[in-house]
C-alpha cells in the first residue's frame, strides 16, 4: 500500500502538498493498530480494573504513543532510520506528550466534567488531534538538524 501510494506521486511534476497528503495517509493507516488496540484496551481498564478513567486514558496513550513512534519510524518516515531510535523516540515522546496532555486534558474535561461517555470523547479527540500529531511526527522524523549532532544510542 504504501509503495502505490508513493509511486503515484514519485513523479518530479507532483507538488510538496501532494507528497505531505500521501504521508498523511500513511500517517493515518499505521496509526490503526494501536488505535484499534486503544479503544477496547481503554474499556477493559475502565469496566474490568476499574481504574479512573483520565488515569486509564493516559496508560492507553503512552501505549499509543509508543507504538505509533516505531510504525512511523518503519514504515512512513524512510530517513528517521538514519537516526539513533533511543534519542529519536525519546525527542518524539516530549513532544508528542505535550500534544497527548492536551488531548488527555479534552478528554478529561469532556467525560468528568461534562459527562460525556469516555469512549466518544477518545475517538473524536483522534479526529481533533491528528494533524497536530502529523505535523509534530513529521518534523522530528524528517528533520535532519534536529538530532543528527547527538551521539548514537
Amino acid at each position: 500500500m504504501r509503495f502505490r501510494l508513493q509511486q503515484a506521486f514519485s513523479s518530479g511534476k507532483n507538488s510538496v502538498k501532494q507528497k505531505t497528503l500521501v504521508k498523511f495517509l500513511l500517517f493515518l493507516l499505521v496509526g490503526l493498530p494501536a488505535f484499534i488496540i486503544a479503544i477496547p484496551f481503554n474499556y477493559v481498564l475502565v469496566e474490568f480494573f476499574h481504574l479512573y478513567k483520565p488515569a486509564a486514558y493516559v496508560v492507553v496513550l503512552l501505549f499509543q504513543v509508543t507504538v505509533n513512534f516505531f510504525m512511523l519510524r518503519w514504515f512512513v518516515f524512510k530517513s528517521s532510520k538514519d537516526h539513533p531510535a533511543l534519542r529519536q523516540y525519546f525527542l518524539f515522546l516530549g513532544g508528542i506528550g505535550l500534544v497527548r496532555l492536551l488531548d488527555w486534558a479534552c478528554y478529561s474535561l469532556f467525560v468528568e466534567v461534562f459527562g460525556f461517555y469516555y469512549l466518544l470523547v477518545q475517538l473524536s479527540n483522534v479526529v481533533i488531534f491528528s494533524v497536530i500529531k502529523f505535523l509534530f511526527s513529521k518534523t522530528v522524523m524528517e528533520k535532519n538538524n534536529t538530532i543528527s549532532n547527538t551521539p548514537s544510542v
